[in-house]
Protein backbone atom coordinates (compact mmCIF):
# COMPACT_ATOMS: atom_id res chain seq x y z
CA UNK A 1 0.00 0.00 0.00
CA UNK A 2 1.28 3.38 -0.97
CA UNK A 3 1.20 5.86 1.68
CA UNK A 4 -0.54 9.36 1.23
CA UNK A 5 0.15 10.97 4.31
CA UNK A 6 1.59 10.57 7.65
CA UNK A 7 1.13 12.79 10.75
CA UNK A 8 3.11 12.84 14.17
CA UNK A 9 1.20 14.19 17.26
CA UNK A 10 2.07 14.91 20.85
CA UNK A 11 -0.81 15.33 23.15
CA UNK A 12 -1.18 15.63 27.27
CA UNK A 13 -3.74 15.67 29.58
CA UNK A 14 -3.24 16.82 33.31
CA UNK A 15 -5.23 17.04 35.83
CA UNK A 16 -4.23 18.46 39.39
CA UNK A 17 -6.11 19.64 42.64
CA UNK A 18 -6.37 22.62 43.91
CA UNK A 19 -3.05 22.11 45.35
CA UNK A 20 -1.70 21.96 42.53
CA UNK A 21 -0.44 18.26 43.49
CA UNK A 22 -0.86 16.40 40.60
CA UNK A 23 -3.44 13.74 40.30
CA UNK A 24 -3.72 12.31 36.53
CA UNK A 25 -0.94 12.63 33.45
CA UNK A 26 -1.56 11.11 30.42
CA UNK A 27 0.46 12.00 27.75
CA UNK A 28 -0.55 10.33 24.20
CA UNK A 29 2.44 10.10 21.51
CA UNK A 30 1.96 8.74 17.88
CA UNK A 31 1.83 8.58 14.07
CA UNK A 32 -1.22 8.95 12.16
CA UNK A 33 -0.75 7.43 8.21
CA UNK A 34 -3.46 7.32 5.44
CA UNK A 35 -3.08 5.58 2.44
CA UNK A 36 -4.01 5.67 -0.90
CA UNK A 37 -6.77 3.13 -0.74
CA UNK A 38 -8.49 4.85 1.81
CA UNK A 39 -6.93 2.33 4.71
CA UNK A 40 -5.70 4.27 7.51
CA UNK A 41 -3.10 3.09 10.39
CA UNK A 42 -2.93 4.98 13.99
CA UNK A 43 -0.01 3.84 16.24
CA UNK A 44 0.23 5.06 19.94
CA UNK A 45 2.95 5.67 22.29
CA UNK A 46 0.88 6.10 25.98
CA UNK A 47 2.71 7.16 29.20
CA UNK A 48 0.35 6.80 32.15
CA UNK A 49 0.93 8.54 35.31
CA UNK A 50 -1.91 8.31 38.64
CA UNK A 51 -2.23 8.94 42.22
CA UNK A 52 -4.65 6.90 43.73
CA UNK A 53 -5.97 8.45 47.44
CA UNK A 54 -8.59 5.94 47.74
CA UNK A 55 -8.70 1.98 46.89
CA UNK A 56 -11.11 1.14 44.09
CA UNK A 57 -12.78 -1.84 42.79
CA UNK A 58 -11.81 -2.11 38.87
CA UNK A 59 -13.63 -5.86 39.12
CA UNK A 60 -15.83 -7.56 41.04
CA UNK A 61 -13.28 -8.62 43.62
CA UNK A 62 -10.59 -7.20 42.06
CA UNK A 63 -9.46 -4.11 43.77
CA UNK A 64 -6.71 -1.88 43.16
CA UNK A 65 -5.15 0.01 46.63
CA UNK A 66 -4.18 3.83 46.95
CA UNK A 67 -0.64 4.60 45.64
CA UNK A 68 1.17 6.28 42.98
CA UNK A 69 1.05 4.33 39.80
CA UNK A 70 3.54 4.60 36.50
CA UNK A 71 2.72 2.86 33.36
CA UNK A 72 3.34 2.46 29.36
CA UNK A 73 1.01 0.58 26.99
CA UNK A 74 0.78 0.77 23.45
CA UNK A 75 -2.19 1.08 20.96
CA UNK A 76 -2.48 0.20 17.43
CA UNK A 77 -5.40 0.98 14.84
CA UNK A 78 -5.48 -0.51 11.16
CA UNK A 79 -8.92 0.44 9.53
CA UNK A 80 -9.95 -0.18 5.49
CA UNK A 81 -11.66 2.32 3.24
CA UNK A 82 -14.85 2.99 5.03
CA UNK A 83 -15.95 3.77 1.61
CA UNK A 84 -15.97 0.20 0.56
CA UNK A 85 -19.38 -1.61 0.69
CA UNK A 86 -17.81 -3.79 3.56
CA UNK A 87 -14.89 -2.47 5.42
CA UNK A 88 -13.50 -3.34 9.07
CA UNK A 89 -11.26 -2.17 11.63
CA UNK A 90 -8.87 -4.01 14.11
CA UNK A 91 -7.12 -2.76 17.17
CA UNK A 92 -4.43 -3.83 19.44
CA UNK A 93 -3.98 -2.60 23.09
CA UNK A 94 -1.18 -4.00 24.81
CA UNK A 95 1.38 -3.16 28.05
CA UNK A 96 1.22 -2.23 31.55
CA UNK A 97 -2.43 -1.47 33.39
CA UNK A 98 -1.48 -0.36 37.38
CA UNK A 99 0.74 -2.76 39.21
CA UNK A 100 0.09 -5.68 36.29
CA UNK A 101 -0.30 -6.05 32.35
CA UNK A 102 -3.41 -5.49 29.97
CA UNK A 103 -3.54 -7.19 26.68
CA UNK A 104 -6.72 -6.42 24.31
CA UNK A 105 -8.12 -6.22 21.00
CA UNK A 106 -10.87 -5.37 18.94
CA UNK A 107 -12.76 -6.26 15.73
CA UNK A 108 -15.26 -4.57 14.22
CA UNK A 109 -16.92 -4.58 10.36
CA UNK A 110 -19.14 -2.21 8.97
CA UNK A 111 -22.15 -3.33 6.08
CA UNK A 112 -23.21 -0.87 3.42
CA UNK A 113 -26.32 -2.29 2.43
CA UNK A 114 -27.76 -0.59 0.05
CA UNK A 115 -27.62 3.45 -0.04
CA UNK A 116 -29.76 4.03 2.80
CA UNK A 117 -29.09 0.72 5.28
CA UNK A 118 -25.75 0.36 7.29
CA UNK A 119 -24.51 -1.84 9.66
CA UNK A 120 -21.74 -2.09 12.11
CA UNK A 121 -20.85 -4.70 14.24
CA UNK A 122 -18.19 -4.77 17.09
CA UNK A 123 -16.58 -6.89 19.55
CA UNK A 124 -14.13 -5.81 22.20
CA UNK A 125 -11.97 -8.29 24.42
CA UNK A 126 -9.42 -7.09 27.36
CA UNK A 127 -7.25 -10.07 29.10
CA UNK A 128 -5.98 -7.89 32.64
CA UNK A 129 -3.51 -9.34 35.52
CA UNK A 130 -2.88 -7.24 38.41
CA UNK A 131 -1.45 -8.13 41.91
CA UNK A 132 -5.21 -7.84 43.11
CA UNK A 133 -6.16 -10.21 40.64
CA UNK A 134 -6.70 -12.03 36.49
CA UNK A 135 -10.32 -10.98 35.33
CA UNK A 136 -10.78 -10.91 31.19
CA UNK A 137 -13.89 -8.49 29.71
CA UNK A 138 -16.06 -9.06 26.59
CA UNK A 139 -18.26 -6.36 24.67
CA UNK A 140 -20.03 -7.60 21.75
CA UNK A 141 -22.82 -4.73 20.15
CA UNK A 142 -24.40 -3.52 16.89
CA UNK A 143 -25.66 -0.39 15.48
CA UNK A 144 -27.69 0.04 12.91
CA UNK A 145 -28.09 3.34 10.61
CA UNK A 146 -31.08 3.99 8.09
CA UNK A 147 -31.24 7.17 5.92
CA UNK A 148 -34.40 7.90 4.81
CA UNK A 149 -33.70 11.10 3.56
CA UNK A 150 -30.76 13.82 4.08
CA UNK A 151 -33.10 15.57 6.18
CA UNK A 152 -34.44 12.31 8.16
CA UNK A 153 -32.70 9.06 9.86
CA UNK A 154 -32.84 6.47 12.60
CA UNK A 155 -29.94 4.94 14.12
CA UNK A 156 -29.89 1.89 16.80
CA UNK A 157 -27.45 0.97 19.14
CA UNK A 158 -27.05 -2.22 21.70
CA UNK A 159 -24.05 -3.25 23.55
CA UNK A 160 -23.60 -5.95 25.79
CA UNK A 161 -21.11 -5.56 28.61
CA UNK A 162 -19.46 -8.57 30.34
CA UNK A 163 -17.97 -7.05 33.16
CA UNK A 164 -21.74 -5.11 34.11
CA UNK A 165 -23.67 -8.01 32.72
CA UNK A 166 -26.02 -6.04 31.29
CA UNK A 167 -27.97 -4.69 27.58
CA UNK A 168 -27.87 -1.61 27.00
CA UNK A 169 -30.14 -0.43 24.26
CA UNK A 170 -30.04 3.25 22.27
CA UNK A 171 -32.91 4.08 19.51
CA UNK A 172 -32.72 7.80 17.59
CA UNK A 173 -34.49 9.47 14.92
CA UNK A 174 -33.04 12.87 13.80
CA UNK A 175 -35.05 15.04 11.62
CA UNK A 176 -33.34 18.25 10.26
CA UNK A 177 -36.03 21.02 9.67
CA UNK A 178 -33.80 23.79 8.15
CA UNK A 179 -29.89 24.24 8.92
CA UNK A 180 -29.86 24.64 12.57
CA UNK A 181 -32.89 23.65 13.32
CA UNK A 182 -33.32 19.50 14.76
CA UNK A 183 -35.50 17.53 16.08
CA UNK A 184 -34.59 14.54 18.12
CA UNK A 185 -36.17 11.83 19.52
CA UNK A 186 -34.84 9.29 21.92
CA UNK A 187 -35.45 5.98 23.09
CA UNK A 188 -32.56 4.49 25.90
CA UNK A 189 -33.09 1.05 28.15
CA UNK A 190 -30.61 -1.22 30.31
CA UNK A 191 -31.78 -4.67 30.83
CA UNK A 192 -30.14 -7.03 33.61
CA UNK A 193 -29.20 -10.46 32.81
CA UNK A 194 -27.53 -11.46 35.88
CA UNK A 195 -30.39 -13.54 36.67
CA UNK A 196 -30.83 -15.44 33.48
CA UNK A 197 -33.46 -13.46 32.36
CA UNK A 198 -34.22 -9.73 30.89
CA UNK A 199 -35.19 -7.09 33.81
CA UNK A 200 -35.38 -3.40 32.96
CA UNK A 201 -32.93 -1.37 35.37
CA UNK A 202 -33.36 1.97 33.56
CA UNK A 203 -34.98 3.27 30.68
CA UNK A 204 -35.53 7.12 29.42
CA UNK A 205 -37.73 8.33 26.96
CA UNK A 206 -37.44 12.25 25.77
CA UNK A 207 -37.62 14.72 22.75
CA UNK A 208 -35.40 17.75 21.95
CA UNK A 209 -36.21 20.44 19.88
CA UNK A 210 -33.65 23.17 18.14
CA UNK A 211 -35.12 26.31 16.47
CA UNK A 212 -32.61 28.71 15.11
CA UNK A 213 -34.43 32.17 14.52
CA UNK A 214 -33.11 34.57 12.31
CA UNK A 215 -33.88 38.47 12.87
Amino acid sequence: MKLRQTSIFSDINYFAKQSCELETRVNFTGFWNIFQNGATLLLIFIQNYERLEEEFEIHDNVIIQPGIYRYNNFYSEFESDKSKPISGKISLNAGNFYDGDILGYGLETNLKLGSRLTMNLLYNHNNVKIKAGHFRTHIVGSRILYTFSPKLFAKAFIQWYSDDDNIVGNFLVHFIHTPGSDLFFVFNEELDTTKNKLSTTNRVILMKLNYLFNF
